[in-house]
């Protein structure tokens, strides 16, 4: 074995990649002072582990990452590669060739390799013990180190010669034994201490295992009667919903049949509204006739007090005649010397008398024709105020029956809103009923996971006619639950709708049991699904085993939640096994007779299985159906 080449970069003086050859003779390093002679058996102790930077002529160990110049910056790591021959296999590795490889960081990090693997310090030590190489070995003998062995006591001397007689490995392990064998002493003192503890409590625990005996039991017998009486407030909630949901649609018939009233008054009231708005455009016409009547008359009245003006100043122009005729008559006697000329006067005046006496009479005709006019305008205007009382009262009469209209549209909408509140009741109580149904099957699914492998399969009868039925179970393991009571078989009434009745006159929906067994199942075929497709593809399977949507419905809901947070199912749909193992007897035997059985595995991991083939019989005549399941652990 020899030292073969030593590369070095960033360490110390040496910042640049350098790689030293050595030959299978003699080497010689020469140089003067300073050139960095002693840096390369530094670099060559450094790689084989050393940790005390003194060794090294260092203050500390980040002294050997080369720290730079004036003109050269410092290095960020030193690495150091020894490559030793091992073609004489000193080292226990096959390789020719073993290249040990240690970086240092300014960090403080540090890096080991052999052979370019990543590796832990105590790897390179134990790779060089007992080689007589090493950080504590004499292969690496420094200025002074011959002195030092000498001086040193006998038994550190003893030391450097264990470690060149290839020892000092034995030394190592057999230290490394007495600490662990130490170790196993004082885990024994505490272990005895412990044991001699727990004998203390031997008899107690004794007593709370037989304690806890009896709880299982009767935690068990809690279990049975817990189911029971669920079952019983289940078939309660779901009779109480049927009966809600029947109010329901109830209530909301009533209130489609309000709501129709409500339209049919809605529809009324507008038909009265127009006619009332066709009343008040009439009315409004009216009115406005009556005030064109009005305007008429006004004129006429204004043109007969013309008239009877002029009528005035003429009677008044006559009586100052006559004053001036009785005057010239008195003055007569005197002026008879202008008789002839006021006798031609007076003629003169006697013709315009007659003249304003025919206008006279003229105007007293007109003014009758007027009074005649001004009467049947009064009487057409009267007529029109009549018609417009009838209006007004028409009107009013239309408003009162819009206020009825109103009325009863208020009464309308307050049953109503009777009627949505009732609904709301209604589906906040079923609501409540659906969520403690919900909460109740979440509490039966618990306890009977508990079960390290149970079979719960549920019977379903369907004759063509009302049939009274029996059914027996010869089932090869133990029986935990069944609803209703199992006896020495159901007997009950079976309707052609499924609807069984006992003799108490309970109905029930299907015939219940519970039981666990000891039966290997075939998983030769079958299927491996993930949870998130396990609700898709039970959906799919049960359907190609012949069940209907509400079996396979209540099927689902029942196994769902315990398959579809695992990450993969094994599924195998049972025949023989289950059959031979859970044999049934009907009277009057069905028709047909349908046994759909579920074994399954939760999985970590998907496994491949080959798939099976699913069929289902035609149902004809009196059916009977059966569904279950077990979770194989």
């Amino acid at each position: 074995m020899y030292l073969k080449a030593l590369e070095i970069q960033g360490f110390k003086s040496f910042p640049d990649k350098t790689v030293l050859n050595f030959g299978a003779d003699i080497t010689a390093i020469v140089g003067p002072n300073g050139s960095g002679k002693s840096n390369i058996s530094d670099a060559i102790l450094w790689v084989m582990g050393e940790q005390n930077s003194r060794q090294l002529r260092g203050a500390k160990m980040e002294d050997v990452i080369f720290g730079g110049t004036e003109k050269r910056n410092q290095m960020g790591f030193a690495q150091v590669t020894l490559v030793i021959d091992n073609t004489g296999h000193i080292f226990p590795r096959d390789e020719s060739e073993v290249a040990v490889t240690r970086r240092y960081y300014r960090s403080g990090e540090s890096e080991y390799y052999i052979n370019r693997q990543s590796v832990r310090l105590k790897d390179v030590n134990e790779l060089f013990m007992d080689t007589g190489m090493g950080r504590e070995g004499y292969s690496i003998i420094g200025q002074g180190k011959i002195d030092e062995i000498l001086s040193v006591k006998s038994g550190e001397r003893r030391e450097v010669f264990e470690e060149a007689a290839g020892i000092s490995k034995f030394r190592h392990r057999k230290e490394e034994s007495e600490r662990k064998l130490q170790r196993t002493e004082e885990n024994l003192v505490r272990i005895n201490d412990k044991i001699a503890e727990l004998e203390l409590q031997v008899e107690p625990l004794r007593q709370q295992a037989e304690t806890a005996k009896k709880y299982l039991v009767l935690r068990d017998e809690l279990r049975v009667l817990e189911i029971s009486v669920w079952l019983e407030n289940l078939q309660a909630l779901r009779a109480g919903a049927l009966k809600l949901e029947a109010d329901l649609r109830t209530a909301q018939e009533d209130r489609q049949r309000a709501q129709a009233d409500l339209d049919a008054v809605y529809a009324a009231g507008e038909e009265s509204l127009e006619k009332i708005r066709d009343n008040d455009v009439r009315a409004e016409a009216l009115r406005g006739q009556v005030s064109q009547l009005d305007a008429a008359a006004q004129e006429e009245t204004s043109a007969m007090a013309v008239l009877e003006n002029s009528l005035s100043h003429d009677k008044q122009t006559l009586e100052r005649l006559d004053r001036e005729l009785a005057d010239t008559q008195q003055r007569a006697g005197n002026l008879r010397a202008q008789a002839d000329a006021l006798t031609d006067r007076i003629d003169q005046i006697d013709a315009e008398a007659q003249d304003l006496t025919r206008q006279l009479e003229e105007l007293m005709d007109a003014l009758r024709q007027l009074a005649e006019s001004a009467g049947s305008a009064q009487q057409e205007a009267e007529a029109l105020r009549a018609k417009e009382t009838l209006a007004v009262a028409d009107a009013a009469r239309g408003r009162t029956e819009l206020a009825a209209l109103d009325a009863t549209r208020t009464q309308a909408q307050a049953r109503q809103a009777a009627i949505a509140a009732d609904s709301a009741a209604a589906r906040e109580k079923l609501d409540q009923c659906r969520r403690e149904a919900e909460e109740n099957n979440a509490s039966l699914t618990d306890a009977r996971e508990e079960e390290q492998a149970a079979a719960k399969p549920v019977i379903y009868l369907y004759p063509e006619e009302e049939t009274a039925v029996t059914v027996k179970l010869d089932y090869a393991g133990a029986l935990t639950c069944t609803y209703p009571a199992y006896g020495n078989g159901w007997a009950v009434t079976a309707c052609p709708d499924g609807t069984l009745t006992d003799d108490a006159g309970q109905t029930y929906s299907y015939l219940y049991w519970e039981g666990t067994d000891t039966i290997a199942y075939d998983f030769s075929q079958g299927f491996c699904v993930a949870g998130t497709d396990t609700a898709a593809f039970l959906e799919d399977a049960l359907a190609q085993l012949g069940l209907t949507r509400r079996e396979a419905n209540e099927f689902i809901v029942y196994w769902l939640p315990q398959m579809q947070e695992n990450p993969y199912n094994l599924i195998a749909f049972q025949s023989d096994r289950y059959t031979q193992a859970a044999k049934l007897t009907i009277d009057p035997a069905p028709d047909t007779l349908l046994r759909v059985f579920m074994a399954w595995k939760p999985l970590d991991k998907f496994m491949e299985i080959p798939a099976q083939s699913l069929t289902a019989p035609e149902r004809t005549g009196f059916t009977a159906v059966e569904w279950g399941g077990c979770r194989v652990r």
